[in-house]
Formats: C-alpha cells, structure tokens, sequence
C-alpha cells in the first residue's frame, strides 16, 4: 500500500560531530606541536565552530560545536630553513592581525619553537574568526579514504568584523583547497612502497 500519511519528510540526517574542509567560523581552544624525526615542526590546531543548535546534535564531550584538528602549516617546518621560518612568522602575525592581539603577540620572543609556542598560545585560544580550511585525501591503512585538514597558504583567515567574503572563495576543483586521494593500482604497485601515514587530522 502506498500512503503519506503519518510519514515524517523532515530531515533526518543529523549534523556530525567534526567539521570538513570550507570556509568556517572557527575559534582555536588547543595547539598541539608535532615534531618530525627530522626535528621539522607542524602545528595541530585544535578548532572548534560556534556552538550547534540543532535538534539531536551531539557534540563532543566537552564541546558545543564541530571540532576538528587542523594541520599548520600545511607542510612541516623546516626550522634551518630561513625562507620557511620567515613565511611561518608571517602567517602567525597574520592570524594576530585577525585576531586583535598582535600588539602582544609582537612583545613576545623565544629561542625555541616550542617555547614559543607555548608562550603564544594564551593569546590564541577561545577567539573566533573566519577560516578557510583546505582538505586532502588519503588512504587508509583498512583502504577507506580519509580526509586531513590544514589552512590555505594564502588568504587562510578573515576577522568577525571583515567577514568571509575577505577569504578567497573556496573553489574544491582547486587543489590548494583540496586534493582528492590517488588510490594506487594493486596490480603495478608492490605491497612495500605503499605507505601508510594515518595522520589524525
């Protein structure tokens, strides 16, 4: 028998816990430092949106919003590598600029990254702003694509004030905003080259 009535044509599918790659209002409450065996250094942002009120959204404990870890920058940092640290300082004063704190942030010196980091962060944390978060595929150790986050290089962050449209529009077929997986042909490539790099982010 075919009927509507009693059949409920509201949405069903409910908001995820993580946020994807797009422009997002988003605010830092954590930075993590990771350290590569090389001594190269990559930042894991710990972001979260403004809190959801939609109906059965379950956030993470602790949480009100989407959260998810974001990769900065978008490679790792090679500290003997003037030109990088450089390109590094500026984008970190350009969150400050964003942010409304590089007026402390420019009072602040450090020998090492890590202490640096540290000493920075409290300026940070639990401030929103406009993000635009870039994606990239890879394959899992189980053969399922996963997707890692990390800000754009360029045009990465707006302030409340200026808005999202400050932010370049996010165009996915671009590869700086995201890069489908390539996932290897079994038959040509040997078992001992496929690396798996399962990165939480």
């Amino acid at each position: 028998m075919f009927s509507t009535k009693g059949v409920n044509t509201q949405d069903s599918k409910k908001v995820g816990k993580y946020f994807s790659y797009g422009i997002h209002q988003l605010s830092i409450y954590d930075i993590e430092i990771k350290t590569a065996s090389t001594g190269s250094k990559q930042l894991t942002l710990m972001m979260e949106t403004q809190p959801v009120t939609t109906e059965g959204f379950e956030p993470e404990m602790g949480h009100r919003g989407q959260v998810g870890r974001v990769a900065f920058p978008g490679t790792f940092l090679k500290l003997d590598d003037t030109r990088a640290v450089e390109e590094f300082n500026k984008s970190v004063g350009i969150i400050a600029d964003k942010l409304g704190v590089r007026k402390q942030l420019d009072e602040i010196n450090a020998a090492d990254f890590d202490s640096y980091i540290q000493a920075i962060k409290p300026l940070f944390v639990n401030k929103f702003a406009w993000w635009a978060i870039a994606g990239e595929e890879y394959i899992k150790a189980d053969g399922k694509t996963g997707v890692r986050l990390k800000t754009r290089r360029y045009s990465f962050i707006a302030s409340l004030e200026e808005g999202q449209n400050k932010i370049e529009k996010f165009d996915p077929s671009k590869t700086y905003n995201f890069k489908p997986a390539v996932k290897p042909d079994a038959d040509s490539v040997p078992a001992s080259v496929v690396v798996n790099d399962d990165l939480p982010f």
